[in-house]
């Protein structure tokens, strides 16, 4: 009896558990992939969530509109932190309550949705009220007409951002009186590749020498032939030779620069590809100005002390070629400073 009773508080377990939605999850990625049990997130993961929510009558005040203290409005954010993503406090749902409610009572309820991200914007993909799928600005009426809400979302969140959206409520005139309604909202967005925001991160060699701990194959792939569609220097097909630009190269070039004998040629090429790569994943902006006199040799690259990091790259292609061993470590030394964000 014991085997078979545990045996069914199993099967009840994965039915509960298959029978549990996820909204507001973990986007640009599947849920699968960031439970606990078979954590793959990337270390940038993009983690979306309401970040506060606010009534403009939370009971405390006078009606919106009106000379008396009657209906009042609450909002509450659910966060099911029992099943949330790997990493991130999942708030999922607006949980709206309307008190005492009368005919053209109208109250407001303001929130905000953050993005936790350094290279990914929120996108709005779907909005739900009690689990129907509604259209952002759409005036839809909730239970059987007595109230009508809309909701009007943010559309696109920038990265390491907040944005404002608020649900508008109308009680019509069929309204029951001093009735209680309540109702939930939930929004999907997904995380898309947009223009960084200004923290940057850098990344050494050695990090990019653990790359599939922080990104997909692909994007490596993707990000190395980019480079070397606009770089003279890089990148050399070194890891034997296969007609095709991919992480083995990527893997050589690191190989190259710490074996024994490797060249200053060899040490340059790979920390510059690691300030490339940086750049191409959003962990160093081409933009930001940088002050090199730090760097010693620096005048014989650069014209300017405090050039932009397009500007240095720019400088480095410029003396493709090169076979001076003292330009070679000046340009390595550039590169590395940038990685270690020391300058």
């Amino acid at each position: 009896m014991g085997i078979k009773r545990v045996g069914l508080i199993l099967i009840a377990v994965i039915i509960g558990l298959g029978c549990c939605g996820v909204s507001y999850a973990c986007w640009n990625n599947t849920w699968w992939s960031h439970t606990w049990w078979n954590h793959t997130a990337h270390a940038d993961d993009c983690s979306v969530e309401f970040e506060s929510a606010e009534s403009n009558d939370p009971g405390y005040t006078i009606d919106p509109g009106y000379d008396k203290h009657v209906a009042k409005t609450t909002v509450k954010i659910n966060n099911r932190r029992w099943y949330r993503c790997w990493g991130s406090d999942l708030q999922d749902k607006l949980i709206v309550t309307v008190c005492n409610a009368y005919p053209c009572y109208q109250p407001t309820v303001d929130y905000w949705v953050k993005v936790e991200s350094q290279k990914y914007c929120a996108k709005l993909t779907r909005i739900k009220i009690n689990g129907d799928v509604v259209a952002a600005g759409e005036e839809v009426p909730v239970y059987h007409g007595d109230l009508v809400v809309t909701v009007n979302p943010p559309q696109k969140i920038e990265p390491c951002d907040s944005a404002s959206g608020n649900i508008t409520i109308h009680v019509k005139q069929q309204a029951e009186q001093s009735h209680t309604y309540k109702f939930t909202v939930t929004m999907d967005y997904e995380c898309i590749t947009c223009i960084p925001c200004e923290k940057e991160y850098g990344g050494t060699p050695g990090y990019w020498q653990n790359w599939d701990q922080h990104y997909s194959q692909d994007e490596i792939d993707e990000w190395l032939n980019i480079i070397d569609d606009d770089s003279f220097w890089l990148v050399p097909d070194c890891a034997n030779p296969s007609g095709t630009i991919d992480t083995d190269d990527l893997d050589a070039i690191r190989d190259n620069a710490t074996e024994k004998g490797a060249t200053s040629l060899d040490r340059f090429l790979c920390h510059y590809l690691a300030t490339r790569l940086n750049v191409e994943a959003g962990r160093l902006d081409g933009n930001n100005t940088h002050d090199v006199t730090s760097i010693r040799g620096w005048y014989l690259v650069l014209s300017d002390p405090n050039p932009t990091l397009s500007e240095i790259i720019f400088a480095i292609e410029e003396k493709y070629d090169t076979s001076n061993r003292w330009l070679l470590n000046i340009m390595k030394n550039i590169c590395d400073a940038l990685n270690n964000l020391e300058i």
